[in-house]
């Protein structure tokens, strides 16, 4: 039988089973370099309590991929059938009382066996006196040959893939012993491409080198990886030769060293275009177009640290110069800090370190780059001291003015010096925002128009070279695109909003300056927030580019502003403080913020109800007396706002929202956002006489039509159908849902279990709900806007039908969300 699996643990039983119950078990494991086909090897040796005899190859001189058995060159072997019996042992092969082959042979790596090594395969196979396991990284010269055995009764195929989400989760795990927070995951998913082995080495790589750390319980990425250790790269290097030939890693470090390598200099030798195409199946590199490129960025990173043939290094790319430097080859100044930039650029922020640790710091442009580094790590004023300190009385290239335009106005919010320059007038549009009045900036100021330009190679330099001038005009087009979006939407200008977002995305996040990457990035997200909720955050298609070092120093950005969108869309608090006690955990042990602030994370955990914003901002009742109009500052208060308005008792709702509207007006955007908020997260526990001009307020306010008609229909339906009403969502806005009482309460909040909430109609189980989460009866009449005896009326139905007394027994049924007690 032929069967194809994924890697988890069905191929393990599936494949030990039929080498119980066949005569002559033959099964062949296909997978990428990497899947993990040796790995079920050993597995499946160990379920089966036996020993497997591994046939040693050995690689063959002159050609790139071909491995000989050493069995065809022991003692008094001359030809396959020799060979053959060389296997099998002379003295016989033992068999078990059942008849069935008591040994087991194992050929790794049989589409690189050359013609005589097949024969001898195929002609133990044909004995029938031994089981055989035989693994492969592509099926090309190896399929049609076992094709026949495999389809058979006999034989069984076993294919190897990538690993699932939910299986790159649980390997993690199991390597850690312990679960991933997000930010780890999706950075080990990225550098592996989720193949089990290497998925293993990285995770094992990161708990010896320190930046994966365990913490509450969860394993944590602390830094970004720095990805220097040549020892671990020499390794890596010679565990790949003892599967392909030293030639054909030589190959593969050029491809890294060149970073990508035009496939006519590799095709136009035959040899070295099918190692090129093996290597393609195998899951090694990847074609791009004209170019050839590493697949995987763990293995990128080790071809490029370790020494190989001097002639290999020829290419002139930050990655060759980085090589170089780890060969103690110093590159000269100009090559370290080019290489430097490039490197920072890509978020490996440690390399950028170490190849700037032979250029004096006297040189105004090894200063910016140290002082990109710093910033990207989340240290803005030590950025602006290191610039002003290597840069005093130097002349300073455009791009280090730009920065420090940047680090003062953007991330540190101090006055810029009025220059002429177009990142200075980034500074004054900064200054002239005020998040509550937008108006007068859209008036002031005209839209960006046209496209960004993404860096491009300067003929005569290096590949990818950056000029200052371009670097410094990018920056600064960038940053006031985004800025213009986000004072746009909360103008309520959705046009300006589109046409600006048009421009700040007209190219990928990958080539935007990394050191303003996680600022753009936070204003993008805000921006598609409060105008277009219902779809991602991010534009998938903006951020597929980005390596998976670059977005883990944005990786927080992104998480806060995904728990921000549940919010806004009415997710459930549960699943919202799942989110945010991981981001928690990520901020604790250091991972850089970005623009966030620990404020803003208080808030989002006032909001939910978290145990971390307990006491810092007062009662719920209380409204600010004003509103900051700095951007990091009204975003935090805005996000308070929300949560004492989401907090307020029924009767203070709207006499909150009023004080707060005479005290400071929100801009359109903010008022439409925040008002469909109210209505998703509590509808269901708002009494009609509130909910009523609540939903006149939303509908002038611009909240999306089929809302406003939802609880319209709400409020006239039957009690028994209007939650049911609710739990329908939102037609057209598969995005929103509505918090239901009970689904989405505070903090330990209690439900009924369903076994005793199916004997109740929906009315008493909503009722129910409430009291043992300790709601009177008055302010139960209150939230369903029924009469105090119409709810005693079904606290008496409930006691009946649930056979209690009173509601301490009521309480004894329920448990706290997760599982019943």
């Amino acid at each position: 039988m032929g069967q194809i699996q994924t890697a988890a643990s069905e191929p393990l039983d599936l494949a030990a089973e039929h080498h119980r119950r066949t005569n002559n078990p033959l099964i062949m494991i296909v997978g990428p370099f990497g899947s993990g086909k040796g790995r079920l090897v050993e597995r499946l040796e160990t379920s089966l309590a036996t020993s497997f005899e591994v046939c040693p190859t050995e690689a063959q001189a002159g050609t790139p991929l071909r491995r000989r058995l050493r069995a065809l060159g022991a003692q008094s072997v001359d030809t396959p059938d020799d060979a053959v019996r060389y296997l099998l042992d002379s003295q016989g092969v033992a068999r078990g009382a059942e008849g069935l082959p008591t040994r087991t042979l194992v050929f790794r790596d049989v589409d690189l066996f050359d013609e005589e090594s097949l024969e001898t395969l195929e002609m133990t196979i044909a004995t029938q006196q031994v089981a055989v396991v035989m693994t492969c990284s592509s099926e090309s010269r190896v399929s049609r040959r076992f094709g026949r055995l495999l389809r058979g009764h006999r034989g069984l195929r076993v294919a190897l893939t990538a690993l699932s989400d939910e299986e790159v989760r649980q390997t993690i795990a199991a390597t850690l012993n312990a679960e991933p927070t997000a930010a780890l995951y999706e950075y080990l998913r990225g550098v592996t491409n989720c193949f089990a082995q290497d998925l293993r080495s990285v995770a094992r790589t990161g708990r010896a080198e320190g930046w994966i750390a365990h913490t509450s319980g969860r394993s944590a990425v602390l830094r970004s990886p720095m990805w220097l250790d040549r020892t671990a790269a020499v390794a890596f290097c010679r565990k790949l030769e003892g599967v392909l030939s030293e030639s054909t890693v030589d190959l593969l470090r050029q491809i890294a060293l060149a970073e990508a390598l035009p496939t006519l200099n590799l095709f136009a030798d035959p040899a070295t275009r099918d190692t090129v195409d093996w290597c393609e199946e195998a899951g090694l590199v990847r074609i791009e177009g004209e170019f050839v490129v590493m697949a995987r960025h763990c293995h990128r990173h080790l071809l490029i640290l370790a020494p190989g043939q001097e002639y290999l290094a020829e290419a002139e790319t930050a990655a060759d110069i980085l090589h170089e430097q780890c060969s103690s080859i110093p590159p000269g100044r100009d090559a370290a800090i080019w290489a430097a930039k490039e490197h920072l650029e890509r978020g490996m922020l440690d390399q950028a370190r170490f190849l700037l640790s032979t250029v004096p710091r006297s040189d105004p442009r090894a200063c910016g780059v140290e002082a990109g580094i710093l910033a990207v790590s989340g240290a803005p004023r030590s950025a602006l001291r290191t610039l002003l300190a290597g840069t005093a009385g130097a002349e300073v290239p455009v791009d280090v003015a730009a920065l420090e335009t940047f680090l003062r106005s953007a991330l540190l919010y101090r006055p810029s010096d009025g220059g002429a320059s177009s990142m200075d007038e980034v500074a004054q549009r900064l200054e002239e925002l005020e998040d509550f009045v937008p108006q007068g900036y859209l008036e002031k100021f005209p839209a960006p128009t046209g496209t960004l330009a993404a860096y491009r190679p300067h003929s005569g330099h290096r590949l990818g070279y950056r000029e200052p001038a371009a670097d410094a005009e990018l920056l600064a087009r960038s940053t006031r695109a985004a800025l213009d979006a986000y004072a746009a939407v909360l103008a309520g200008n959705f046009r300006r909003t589109a046409s600006s977002l048009a421009v700040v995305t007209s190219i990928s996040a990958a080539e935007l300056p990394i050191v303003a990457l996680a600022w753009i990035i936070e204003r993008v997200g805000l921006t598609r927030i409060l105008a277009f909720p219902s779809e991602e955050v991010l534009p998938e298609h903006w951020t597929a580019g980005e390596t998976p070092d670059r977005r883990l120093l944005h990786a927080m950005t992104e998480g806060a502003l995904g728990v921000l969108k549940g919010i806004f869309c009415g997710v459930d608090a549960g699943t919202l403080r799942e989110d945010l006690d991981d981001l928690w955990l990520q901020f604790e042990v250091g991972l850089p913020l970005g623009n966030l602030t620990r404020r803003l994370f208080e808030a989002l955990d006032f909001v939910v109800s978290g145990r971390r914003s307990e006491e810092i901002f007062g009662p719920t009742s209380h409204v600010p007396t004003s509103l900051d109009t700095t951007f990091r500052d009204v975003c935090v208060d805005v996000v308070v706002l929300m949560g004492r308005l989401l907090h307020a008792p029924a009767q203070e709702l709207l006499p909150t929202l009023a004080e707060s509207a005479a005290q400071q007006p929100l801009a359109p955007g903010m008022q439409r956002t925040a008002l469909r908020c109210l209505l998703l997260r509590r509808t269901s526990e708002l009494p009609a006489a509130v909910l009523h001009p609540l939903v006149t307020l939303a509908a002038e306010a611009g909240v999306e039509p089929e809302i406003v008609a939802t609880v319209h229909a709400y409020l006239k339906s039957p009690s028994s159908s209007a939650r049911d009403l609710l739990c329908r969502g939102v037609p057209g806005h598969p995005a929103f849902r509505f918090c239901l009482v009970g689904a989405d309460g505070e903090a330990g909040a209690r439900i009924l279990d369903h076994t005793f909430t199916d004997q109740l109609s929906v009315r008493e189980a909503d009722v129910a709900t409430r009291l043992i989460n300790g709601v009177s009866a008055q302010d139960v009449a209150a939230q369903l806007d029924i009469s105090v005896r119409t709810v005693q009326v079904h606290i008496r139905s409930i006691y009946r039908k649930l056979g209690v007394g009173s509601r301490l027994q009521l309480l004894a049924l329920s448990h706290s969300g997760g599982e019943p007690k």
